[in-house]
Formats: structure tokens, sequence, C-alpha cells
């Protein structure tokens, strides 16, 4: 779309003939004439002619930066959450002094996952397409920002890295109505429909935090323990499903789409972060898993306390690693 734009704008600024291809007229007419697109006509014309071909550069290089100063705000607040929590685990103590971020961690994947359960539960024609847009994703995005200066860095985890690299490249172009349009090919609230679903994932979060929990304080095997645990296994599972299933009825059939509006990197991106997504949720299952069935349902006490900085993939494998750890003080 924005390609053809700017060929009609060269065209009139250098008084020359303009052939287009069919192709192209029908997807300047789609745009002027879908209701779905109705609110956004005027961004995406704008991003378009400014010669902003991507998805990307629409949602940085428009003229409407409210998006951008609402990450940037979220981002403070992130980081200020950060410092009180630092404060409060020190006056709690173990087991939230070695790791003052599951704060912040468990505020977001409740506030994220449940908006997007309550949201893509909701009739289509009654959906809130912009709560999500202006609300839900400058507070998501600025998290995975504030997550990379407190635990990426410091910790050097490089598969939590790559999980918040694929999520902000993602999700960060949906919340802008003219990057929005390019995301899903010409039809914005498919994007972001497709960002909420995805975003179904982080209601695994708020387990994984309630187990380790439970792994830093109990002292013999519960119930309770038991029942997280196959919580936090059927939600991997269901990552797992979700994951293929959007790959193979959502994004592929759509190939076509995304060929005729010239956006096939906004697609083969799409396709690679659901990849990855899954293929991560996979590892980590198996890390579940790691002991059979018994260590899934039964806690056994770790040799050795967790000290220091919270690491989340040796916390999915806890007891081999405190093995390890305890080996080599001996």
């Amino acid at each position: 779309m924005s390609s053809t734009i700017a060929k009609m704008l060269t065209a009139q600024q250098q008084d020359a003939s303009l052939t287009l291809e069919s192709t192209e007229i029908t997807a300047i007419l789609r745009l002027l004439t879908s209701p779905d697109s109705g609110d956004n006509k005027t961004e995406v014309l704008m991003a378009a002619s400014a010669g902003l071909a991507d998805a990307w550069s629409a949602a940085f290089f428009d003229q409407n930066s409210e998006y951008e100063l609402w990450i940037i705000i979220c981002l403070f607040l992130w980081l200020t959450l950060h410092q009180i929590s630092k404060k409060l685990a020190k006056s709690f103590g173990p087991p939230l002094l070695n790791r003052p971020t599951l704060i912040a961690n468990s505020i977001h994947c409740v506030f994220t996952g449940v908006a997007a359960l309550i949201l893509v539960c909701q009739p289509a024609e009654s959906r809130d397409y912009a709560f999500w847009q202006r609300k839900v994703l400058p507070v998501s995005i600025s998290y995975f920002m504030a997550d990379f200066i407190w635990y990426c860095i410091p910790t050097g985890d490089l598969l939590i890295t790559m999980h918040h690299l694929v999520m902000i490249s993602c999700h960060y172009p949906v919340g802008e109505p003219a990057s929005a349009l390019m995301c899903g090919a010409g039809n914005w609230k498919w994007a972001v429909w497709l960002s909420m679903v995805g975003y179904l994932s982080e209601l695994s979060n708020p387990l994984l935090n309630m187990r380790w929990w439970l792994m830093q304080t109990l002292e013999k095997s519960t119930y309770r323990f038991s029942f997280i645990n196959t919580l936090v296994v059927l939600s991997f599972v269901g990552r797992i499903i979700l994951f293929p299933y959007l790959i193979w009825y959502e994004v592929i059939p759509r190939y076509s789409d995304f060929v005729r509006e010239q956006q096939l990197v906004a697609f083969s991106l799409a396709m690679l972060g659901m990849v990855v997504i899954c293929l991560m949720s996979a590892h980590w299952l198996l890390l579940l898993f790691a002991k059979g069935f018994t260590g899934l349902l039964f806690f056994k006490r770790r040799a050795v306390k967790q000290g220091g900085n919270f690491s989340f993939g040796e916390d999915m494998d806890r007891e081999e690693k405190a093995g390890k750890k305890a080996g080599k003080k001996e």
C-alpha cells in the first residue's frame, strides 16, 4: 500500500504518467471503502505518503507520538516499582529477597493475560481493540524493556532475552493504526486480535510464580504443590497447542493477503514469533518433566537453598542444579 501511494506521489511531483497494477488499484479502493479501516484512513495515508513501507517504520516514524510516550511513561513506572520492590524485599527477607522482580512480573502477567482473555471472549463487533492498543501494549512492551535492564543484562539469560525481543518485535507495531493495518495485511482488527490471542500464553506465568514460591517455602510435599504443578504443565501444553493452531489456521491461510499488500516481512515475523515462543514453551515443558511424573507431582526439598540472582531456566530445573552446586562444595 505505502509503496503504491509513494509511486503515485512521485509521478505527481514529476508530472509523469502513472501505470498501476490491478492489485495496487484494488488495495487503494479497499482502504478507501472498507468500513473496518474507517478510523485509520488518515494515519495509513500519512504513513504511506511518507514512504513508510513496513509496519515498524510506520509505527515509529508516524506523526503521532502518543503511543511511544505511554511506553516511556510505563517504563519509568516499572523501574520505579522495581526499586520499591527491592526495598520491600529487604524488609520481608527471603524468598522475596532472592527475587524482588516477582512483584513486577506478577502484575504484568496477570494484567496482560486477564485482559487478553476478557477481550478475546468478547463478541468481535463490540470488542475494545483500542484498549488493547493504547493501554495493554504500552504496559507490556515497557515491562519487557524494563526486564532487559533488571534481569536479562545482569544474568545474561539469552533465552529470556530472545523471548522479550520476539514479543516486542511482533507486538509493538500493532499498537498504531497504520502499522496495525500493515501487520494485518489490510485487516487491522485481525492483527490486534492475533496479538490478544498470543498474550493468552501469559496466563501460565502466575502459575509459575506460585510454583516458585512453593519451591522456596515448602518443607515437605503437599497437595498444593501437586495441584499448581499440574496446572503449570497444562498451561504449557495449551501454549504448544495454541501457536501451531494460529499458524496453520490463521496466519498461513492469509499468505496471499500479505503478498498482495506487500507485507511479507510482517508475515515472516509473525510466523517466526509464534514458532519461537512455541519451541521455548516445549523446552520449558521438557524441563518440568525432567524428573518424571514423581518429581512433577511430589515436592522434594532441595539440598541448597537459592541465593543471589534468580534465573528462570535454572529454577525450572532447580533440583539438578542444586545437586551439582552441592557436589562442587564438597
